[in-house]
């Protein structure tokens, strides 16, 4: 008997815990890609590694183009008239750099 709600109380834990992990995901994507976020503006430049992707933390406001979405695999960038919309995949990327403005 006492085995028998031991192993339904583990079960049940096992259960909770798993259903609360399932349901919590990252706001933001880690990795290479950590810093940028949607809306952002960004200068992304094709370079013979890859895409460069440029962004100054306090300072210029329109860098050419606008992070649109960033996921784990890829971003997607649209270029400041609203015409153009690249989706880049992670492999792609040789860099992304962070730039403070200086005043």
């Amino acid at each position: 008997m006492s085995k028998t709600i031991f192993a339904s109380t583990i079960t049940t834990v096992l259960v909770l815990g798993f259903v609360g992990a399932y349901g919590q995901a990252p706001d933001q994507p880690k990795g290479v890609l950590g810093i940028l976020h949607a809306g952002q503006s960004v200068s992304v430049r094709e370079t013979n590694g890859g895409f460069e992707v440029s962004t100054f933390e306090n300072g210029v406001g329109i860098l050419g183009q606008t992070v649109v979405d960033v996921g784990p695999d890829y971003l997607v960038v649209q270029d400041v008239i609203a015409t153009t919309e690249t989706r880049i995949p992670i492999y792609s990327i040789k860099a992304v750099i962070s730039r403070k403005f200086v005043r």
